[in-house]
């Protein structure tokens, strides 16, 4: 990740871990199933609702045909699966798997939570006080407000504006298909642009490649210091051609390192980057023709061209940590990449291509 989210923490939606976590401590000893299974205030969203009803009835159900020491390891599978921190952060953190997702019983509690949990979020229990918008939404709102409007999976995109229909997608960070219990936890919801989420996560899993355990960056903590790294590997010798870059991920930590490699592999980041440095990359200098070479008029000097460079990218800094703009990241990377490392011949081209044009206008 490019920079790490803050959780909305006082938004009414949260409640609902303190639902499900209620109902499964309680369900340990409570051997009817009543009301007296939630929260009190909640209860009257229960009464209110056959399917939410019906669907905490049949899991109630299947925990009391067993013992007690089996109602306890349910419980703890779900504060387990819901420990995401500790499971993207730990690969020695085991994760309880006391129910078959894959069985006839457990494919149907597995949908209750993906479908009926997760939409009752929007429930008007949930609504802010004094809130007239769906839940969810009103969250998204809150989510833009604090953590702006640039996806921090990618730098590339963007989210939808909180004004429109619609909002970005909730991602559910661990999978809801692998890990039911977190559907309808909002530390597990993380609004994600749409490349990221529907062309490259899709039902990835953020903490196992195949049999093994990965790292994975948690959104909601501070990062590690690393750095995204621009080289030209070919440099384009005529119009028939295309300059070729390479990208690298860095970072001095190894944790970290190991993070960097499971956000590359589930979001395809330097293959991305790549591609988006080798469309753009004429587009960003004309930008920088036309914002900052003519002003300064011809530039007979290479090095004064490189310090013109240099100079546009210290101005691109500041916006990464406003995250002002989509590619402000990439951006900044490869005018710092054009200032201090790009060969002369790449650079005379241009200067040479500039000053022609401005000997052009002011003619």
């Amino acid at each position: 990740m490019f920079f790490n989210l803050e959780y909305i923490d006082h938004h009414p939606c949260n409640k609902m871990q303190e639902v499900i976590k209620a109902f499964f401590h309680r369900s340990i000893q409570i051997v009817e199933y009543s009301d007296q299974l939630f929260p009190k205030w909640f209860r009257k969203t229960i009464n209110k609702s056959l399917a939410l009803n019906k669907g905490f009835k049949k899991i109630h159900e299947y925990m009391h045909e067993k013992d007690i020491p089996f109602r306890e390891q349910i419980y703890h599978q779900f504060l387990n699966n819901n420990s995401i921190e500790a499971l993207c952060n730990d690969k020695d953190f085991p994760i309880l798997s006391h129910i078959d997702w894959a069985s006839k019983k457990g494919k149907k509690f597995k949908n209750f939570f993906k479908d009926n949990l997760y939409g009752s979020l929007d429930a008007a229990v949930f609504k802010p006080k004094g809130c007239s918008e769906n839940p969810k939404k009103n969250f998204y709102r809150e989510f833009i407000k604090r953590n702006k409007h640039i996806c921090p999976f990618c730098g590339m995109d963007s989210y939808i504006n909180p004004e429109w229909k619609s909002h970005s997608d909730f991602d559910h960070y661990l999978s809801k298909a692998a890990y039911p219990f977190t559907a309808a936890n909002l530390q597990n919801l993380v609004p994600m642009c749409d490349p990221c989420n529907q062309d490259y996560k899709k039902q990835q899993s953020m903490i196992s490649s195949g049999n093994q355990r990965t790292l994975a960056f948690y959104p909601y903590e501070k990062l590690p210091e690393m750095c995204l790294i621009i080289e030209c590997e070919y440099e384009a010798n005529n119009l028939d051609e295309k300059t070729k870059f390479n990208v690298f991920l860095y970072s001095s930590d190894q944790k970290a390192l190991s993070k960097i490699e499971t956000w590359d592999r589930v979001f395809e980041i330097k293959d991305r980057i790549q591609k988006q440095v080798e469309v753009f990359y004429d587009d960003w200098m004309e930008d920088f023709f036309e914002d900052d070479f003519m002003e300064n008029g011809p530039v007979e000097k290479l090095n004064d061209f490189k310090q013109l460079l240099n100079n546009y990218y210290r101005k691109c800094i500041p916006k990464i940590e406003r995250r002002a703009k989509v590619d402000v990241i990439v951006i900044c990377e490869f005018f710092r990449f054009m200032a201090n490392g790009a060969s002369d011949f790449f650079l005379i081209g241009y200067l040479k291509s500039y000053n022609k044009r401005l000997q052009s206008i002011a003619a």
